[in-house]
């Protein structure tokens, strides 16, 4: 491999440009290339991931990270509900998706169809072996229709948060 590819200013730029501000962005592609390109080499490994990871809309990407026998089904956008927890979460469990938990910058969450059962979400909260979610977050984006959700949200701030977007039960729209 060429010595200008060991360069991280390049590698991140090569990664941005199949990421989702690139102009020719088509997530199904994208996604897939760069996932491909974190498996092959370990020069992009870390570039592409942060891309992949970066904005993340709902915990479906974050249970799929979990081990397989946590849930009792297949998770895929709009069967959450339908999940349940088969036997308690250790921190053991929480092991691979905190190597992609400090990736997300920009999270969007907390509809129904992002957080499934509200007994799903609230048992992860609980288990979650560090003080938030995402230790690197940016943005926020919380639509909160259920009040009981509101002790998640507050696991999901941290002090990098620099944008706050909150809808729902008594916010009267948006809250910046």
């Amino acid at each position: 491999m060429h010595s200008a590819l060991f360069i991280p200013e390049i590698i991140r730029r090569i990664c941005f440009l199949l990421g989702p501000y690139s102009p020719s962005w088509r997530p199904q592609r994208e996604k897939r290339d760069l996932a491909n390109l974190a498996r092959t080499s370990t020069v992009f490994l870390d570039a592409a991931l942060d891309v992949l990871w970066e904005c993340q809309d709902g915990l479906v990407n974050i249970l799929r990270c979990m081990p397989v026998d946590l849930l009792d089904g297949p998770i895929r956008r709009g069967s959450l509900d339908t999940l349940n927890v088969t036997r308690p979460i250790t921190a053991a469990d929480w092991e691979r998706p905190l190597f992609y938990l400090s990736r997300v910058r920009e999270f969007s969450g907390g509809r129904p169809r992002d957080t499934g059962r509200t007994k799903l979400f609230l048992d992860l909260c609980s288990s979650l072996p560090t003080r938030n979610w995402f230790p690197n977050l940016r943005l926020l984006e919380w639509c909160c229709y259920e009040p009981i959700l509101l002790p998640g949200f507050f696991t999901m701030l941290t002090s990098s948060t620099t944008k706050l977007m909150v809808t729902g039960v008594g916010t009267g729209g948006d809250a910046h």
